[in-house]
């Protein structure tokens, strides 16, 4: 018969599996990635997979029979991260990545790089500036 009975182990870790009936034909440790180990069966009719390496289901099969399935995850210790100095954020980061601080407003940050600087402001000064210069030696040139 199949055990279908789902287990569930972290990545680093051994997976043991006692089996309800002895079997004769080889026993195939299946991972995620579809690669294949043949296991031994001990005298306590005892499988062992020395080390579960990539997370996802894996499978214990002899020929075409699932024997056993479990589901393997990510060790919860590379799941928590140290937290980092802002410094050390901006020391790691290229120059394409901008860090915002979280003391300024990410909005107004966010919105001045995507829009930049409006610089419209200072061509109409500037062209104001001509035209007054302008009339300026145009009323210069006329007196004389």
């Amino acid at each position: 018969t199949t055990n279908k009975q789902d287990i569930y182990k972290r990545t680093d870790t051994t997976w043991e599996q006692i089996l309800d009936e002895y079997y004769s034909n080889r026993i195939y440790h299946i991972s995620p990635d579809g690669s294949e180990e043949i296991l031994i069966i001990d005298n306590n009719n005892k499988v062992t997979v020395n080390l579960l390496k990539t997370p996802g289901y894996h499978r214990l099969q002899t020929d075409d029979i699932e024997i056993e399935k479990i589901a393997v995850n990510i060790n919860s210790k590379e799941l928590q991260s140290q937290v980092r100095d802002f410094k050390d954020i901006k020391e790691f980061t290229s120059g394409n990545i901008e860090v915002i601080s979280m003391k300024d407003d990410i909005l107004a940050e966010i919105k001045q790089a995507r829009i930049g600087v409006e610089l419209w402001r200072y061509f109409l000064y500037a062209t104001i500036l001509l035209l007054i210069l302008e009339m300026i030696i145009s009323n210069a040139k006329k007196q004389r």
